[in-house]
C-alpha cells in the first residue's frame, strides 16, 4: 500500500502510545515524522550520566523502535536546542540519531529543515548521514521558503 498520510508527531510517551494502538492497516497507509524533544539535562535520569545526550537519543530511539518497526519514518531535531548541537561523543546529535535508529532495525529517513540549512555544522551533520544513507530524504520547507522561491537560484542552492 502506498503511504498517504505523514503526521507529525512529538517523540513523547503519548504519541507513543497512540502508534502502539494503531492497526497494521493504518500503519502501512503512514510514514511518522518523529519530532524529537529538546533534550532536558535537567532531568534527575540524567544526572551523573557520562553521556545524557546520546543516552537520551538512544532511549528515544528504542521507543520508536517499539512502536513502528522496520517501516520507513522520518526524524527531524526541529526542536533541538541548536541546529549544530553534538553529543558527548562529538557527533552530530541527526547523525548519532541516524545510527542509533539504524542499529535498532529501523528505517529512518532524514529530514533536511530549511530552515536551518544556514548552520555550518548542521549540514555538517547532514553530510555525513547522506553520505552513507541510501534511501529517500525528506525536505521539510518554512514559511520563509515560498518566499525564497522567488529567487529560484537562492532556493536551490
Amino acid at each position: 500500500m502506498t503511504p498517504a498520510y505523514f503526521p507529525i508527531l512529538k517523540a513523547k510517551d503519548a504519541e507513543f502510545k497512540a502508534l502502539s494502538e494503531a492497526k497494521d492497516i493504518v500503519k502501512k497507509t503512514m510514514i511518522p515524522l518523529f519530532d524529537i524533544p529538546k533534550f532536558n539535562p535537567e532531568l534527575k535520569r540524567y544526572q551523573g550520566s557520562p553521556h545524557p545526550k546520546a543516552t537520551f537519543l538512544d532511549e528515544l530511539s528504542v521507543a520508536i523502535k517499539d512502536v513502528w518497526s522496520s517501516m520507513p519514518l522520518m526524524f527531524d531535531s526541529y526542536h533541538w536546542q541548536t541546529p549544530g548541537d553534538r553529543t558527548e561523543t562529538g557527533e552530530h546529535h541527526l547523525s548519532y540519531l541516524y545510527e542509533s535508529l539504524k542499529s535498532n532495525g529501523l528505517n529512518p529517513i532524514p529530514v533536511i529543515g530549511y530552515d536551518r540549512w544556514d548552520d555550518e555544522e548542521y549540514r555538517a551533520g547532514l553530510k555525513t548521514i547522506t553520505g552513507s544513507h541510501t534511501g529517500l530524504v525528506c525536505l521539510r520547507l518554512d514559511r520563509y521558503a515560498f518566499d525564497d522561491a522567488n529567487d529560484p537560484e537562492y532556493l536551490k542552492e
